[in-house]
């Protein structure tokens, strides 16, 4: 996921008629793509008819989509380790509550947020209190740090959800 943010960055900076056909073939194999019907045409170009290129992509989109869901709930699981490093366990759970209906869209959805590229507000726009979540995020929500700081605390849970490091036990 992480290598996908990379490539959908070069992507966005050169814009698709900016990429090499390589890039598009890329673009297309990991569903990058601000506008699919884009990547229609460039396959169409290639021999495939209408419908042969809409079934690919939306065949891009479904193993990407996936792949996202799996990378998702396996980073949510090593998340629910980490902050109760940073806060007691009933803030914790205070935690995962406010937050559990963005907490189902990450991991049934996929989605993180504006802040990544989302659309829509989700779970990184309220942990980094950012977007819709400005001054109603989760330093805001009441909770207490029982180490560390709210800056060191946000760094570990991005750490997690957007780059996937995290220790494997």
């Amino acid at each position: 996921m992480c290598v996908r943010f990379e490539i959908r960055d070069l992507c966005r900076l050169k814009k698709w008629s900016g990429l090499t056909n390589t890039e598009k073939d890329v673009a297309i194999k990991h569903y990058i793509s601000d506008n699919p019907t884009d990547a229609v045409i460039y396959l169409m170009g290639k021999g495939y008819t209408q419908q042969q290129a809409q079934g690919f992509v939306l065949m891009s989109w479904h193993k990407y989509h996936a792949k996202l869901l799996e990378a998702a709930n396996q980073r949510f699981y090593y998340l629910k380790f980490v902050v109760p490093q940073y806060l007691s366990l009933t803030d914790a759970e205070k935690l995962f509550d406010d937050a559990s209906g963005l907490i189902y869209e990450f991991t049934a959805l996929g989605r993180f947020g504006i802040a990544i590229g989302d659309k829509k507000s989700g779970v990184l726009d309220y942990l980094m209190s950012t977007n819709d979540y400005v001054g109603k995020g989760m330093e805001e929500s009441g909770l207490t740090l029982i180490q560390g700081t709210w800056d060191s605390f946000r760094a570990a849970l991005y750490s997690i959800l957007i780059d996937g490091i995290y220790i494997k036990y």
